[in-house]
């Protein structure tokens, strides 16, 4: 009983004195936040295709917050590094895509950042060893020009293949002769027409 008191007094003590010292409070105030970087896993894609998008999904974890997780990525021998910033999916979850054009021939470099609101920087990667992935070769699709069938091709003169053409024609010229033949100015014997 005597020994606790003893130690509680001294525990007091201290504490007292340094939250009089206003210098040692960032350093008392550092020891008890997050000290530990936040962990990131992902599993990089095998390859890519040019003119196709590259997703990156990571899961990130720490002990408090994430801030932000940010994409670094850049064409091999490069020297820059382009960002973007990855979305949140989920609380654990974080997700973005690249356009992969055509600036990336060979493949793309990227590493994954995360910072937590303590400011503890984690990565998966890094500036001087990035992950790298391959790019592949769009394949070739073939395509073939299809030509209309012949029953639908226009052209000027569909009209004369129409049989209701020929029997309008037909029928029109019926009935001139029929006119022509019954009417009472020509030889009603022979059916010719007598033109005066």
């Amino acid at each position: 009983m005597l020994k606790s008191t003893g130690v509680f007094i001294i525990v007091y003590i201290l504490i007292t004195f340094l939250s009089g010292l206003t210098g040692l409070l960032p350093v008392v105030h550092a020891a008890i936040t997050d000290l530990t970087p936040p962990i990131i896993r992902h599993s990089p894609p095998e390859h890519i295709t040019q003119g196709e998008k590259m997703m990156i999904t990571a899961i990130v974890e720490d002990e408090g917050e994430i801030s932000l997780v940010n994409l670094w990525y850049r064409a091999p021998g490069k020297r820059a590094y382009n960002k973007i910033r990855m979305d949140q999916i989920d609380s654990k979850t974080y997700k973005t895509s690249i356009d992969v054009a055509k600036d990336f021939k060979e493949g793309i470099e990227y590493y994954i950042e995360a910072i937590d609101q303590s400011g503890n920087e984690g990565t998966d990667g890094n500036k001087t060893m990035p992950y790298f992935v391959e790019m592949r070769e769009a394949p070739s699709i073939l395509t073939l020009k299809s030509t209309p069938e012949p029953e639908t091709q226009i052209t000027r003169r569909t009209w004369l293949k129409s049989p209701w053409f020929w029997i309008g024609v037909l029928a029109v010229a019926g009935g001139a002769v029929a006119v022509g033949s019954g009417g009472g100015g020509g030889d009603k014997g022979t059916g010719t027409i007598i033109v005066k």
